[in-house]
């Protein structure tokens, strides 16, 4: 099961989430995060929004949602994401479940310290427009992104955002992406399932 899909369907204790009601944004991911847009409507989201850079990958997903028969329900937006969460925070734009499913920002080691750095500004600006008490799905599908930093990218984020976070759930890849132990390249997908709160 593709992670962002399972959170939607089973965010915790093996039930699916409320989202009746709710405001959903997806952000990046290819086929895989507009299949999570539509795995949202499904569950009752009120608005979903989903963005991404490239034209085929919103085509591929505008062509899932009309054969889902969501379409009328999913606003495929083309940006950079970075932009999009600037530009929805300073409209005032808020959500109560944001998935960020980005393209891997590292092809070697060498990028690390510039990867981190973008992952960062990611997760910052999505704390920033998450109301509270939302969610936030964040992940990194780049093996040469170890667990460690990311869980470091975390904690420093809620840090510049002056937010609280509850680790609802750590994830590696599904039984069908095994990790194969002379193979690190196999070991690549993170994420968290985090609740985002004010700091008190």
């Amino acid at each position: 099961v593709i992670p962002a899909v399972e959170m939607l369907r089973n965010v915790a204790l093996g039930k699916p989430p409320r989202l009746a009601g709710r405001s959903v944004v997806v952000i990046g991911g290819g086929n895989v995060a507009m299949d999570a847009a539509r795995t949202a409507v499904r569950l009752g989201a009120k608005e979903v929004t989903a963005v991404d850079i490239k034209n085929e990958w919103l085509e591929m997903g505008r062509e899932n949602a009309r054969l889902n028969h969501v379409d009328d329900k999913i606003d495929f937006i083309k940006a950079d994401v970075f932009n999009f969460l600037r530009d929805a925070r300073a409209s005032g734009m808020r959500f109560d479940l944001i998935i960020l499913d980005p393209p891997s920002f590292l092809k070697n080691k060498s990028e690390l310290a510039d990867a981190i750095r973008g992952y960062r500004e990611l997760n910052l600006s999505a704390m920033k427009v998450l109301n509270d008490g939302g969610i936030l799905a964040t992940f990194s599908c780049s093996h040469n992104m170890p667990f460690e930093a990311f869980s470091h990218v975390v904690k420093t984020s809620a840090r510049m955002a002056k937010k609280e976070y509850t680790i609802l759930k750590r994830c590696r890849q599904d039984l069908d992406h095994p990790f194969v132990k002379n193979i690190p390249q196999t070991d690549y997908l993170k994420g968290y399932f985090l609740k985002i709160d004010p700091k008190q």
